[in-house]
């Protein structure tokens, strides 16, 4: 990065009360600058540190547990940008409480980077990609995502994404793992409840699908309209069932509407299925579906006949 580039910087202190009332929040990076900070309270998970640099792309670092500033200290960081987070050296975050006054070094990781000309945001870890859903939440439902490598969720639970996505989530050939997809009773059940846009290049390991609504799948419950290419579930994924009410549930998506090509699924089925169709790939199928395979195992009863 030029000196040029690193002139035109902004540095943002976000959710958190100054003293500079003149400039708000933001300060000049690459030279000394001070913030005032009254005593508060940071809360755990809070956006606390944002970097933007030209052309429109953002920096976002967490705060992963809660801290309390308290008055009568000085807090200093030298802040690097690289490709793979925010390196911080001075007062980490975490260490705030623990050695007010003194100076310690640590490593803020950065979750995600933004780039606003192309609305993508490159995850890194699960936090990223848990921001990264969160604004597809808030509205953004063209927000794309890129896996930067391979992600562990650590066995958390998806909250759903409750609105067609329109956007392109691309694996990069990376591995999603230890996910729960709850039994949300929602009639779309997945990774994305409903697909419009394009998931593609993704690998599911270790993931656990609830399934209970109408439509059911690892990648969508319902691929509307939407592209799915180039994904893998692997056989540490498995649906379980209760006998429920009609519905479509699959190793790729429940109900197929789009296009569904080179993927490839091993996941295993267990539990009641009830009056249900139930498909390697889709559960039920009108739309496209090539160059795609199924090798995993069906332990379940009362299928569809």
């Amino acid at each position: 990065m030029t000196d040029e580039e690193l002139a035109q910087a902004t540095v943002t202190l976000t959710g958190i009360t100054t003293g500079n009332a003149a400039d708000g929040n933001t300060v000049t990076p690459y030279q000394n600058t001070t913030a005032l900070l009254p005593p508060q309270t940071i809360a755990a998970g809070q956006n606390f540190i944002q970097i933007t640099l030209t052309p429109g792309v953002t920096y976002v670092y967490k705060t992963e547990e809660a801290a309390q500033l308290q008055g009568g200290y000085q807090y200093i960081y030298t802040i690097t940008v690289n490709k793979a987070g925010l390196d911080l050296a001075g007062n980490s975050i975490s260490g705030w409480t623990d050695n007010p006054g003194g100076t310690t070094e640590g490593t803020a990781d950065l979750g995600y980077i933004y780039d606003q000309t192309t609305d993508t945001y490159t995850v890194y870890n699960a936090a990223g990609l848990d921001a990264w859903a969160n604004v597809v939440r808030g509205g953004n439902t063209g927000a794309n995502c890129t896996l930067a490598n391979d992600i562990d969720y650590g066995g958390k639970t998806w909250n759903e994404l409750s609105t067609y996505y329109t956007g392109i989530f691309d694996g990069g050939g990376n591995t999603l793992s230890n996910i729960v997809i709850p039994d949300n009773q929602g009639g779309y059940n997945g990774l994305f409840r409903l697909l419009n846009g394009t998931v593609r290049n993704l690998v599911l390991d270790g993931v656990s699908l609830q399934a209970s609504a109408s439509h059911n799948g690892f990648i969508a419950g319902y691929n509307n309209n939407g592209t799915i290419a180039g994904c893998t579930i692997l056989s540490t994924c498995k649906v379980t069932s209760s006998n429920l009410s009609n519905g479509a549930i699959g190793g790729i998506t429940g109900t197929n509407e789009g296009q569904i090509t080179r993927c490839q699924a091993a996941c295993s089925f267990e539990g009641n299925y009830g009056n249900r169709s139930l498909g390697g790939i889709a559960g039920t199928n009108h739309g496209s579906i090539m160059a795609c395979s199924y090798t995993g195992s069906y332990n379940a009863t009362t299928l569809y006949p």
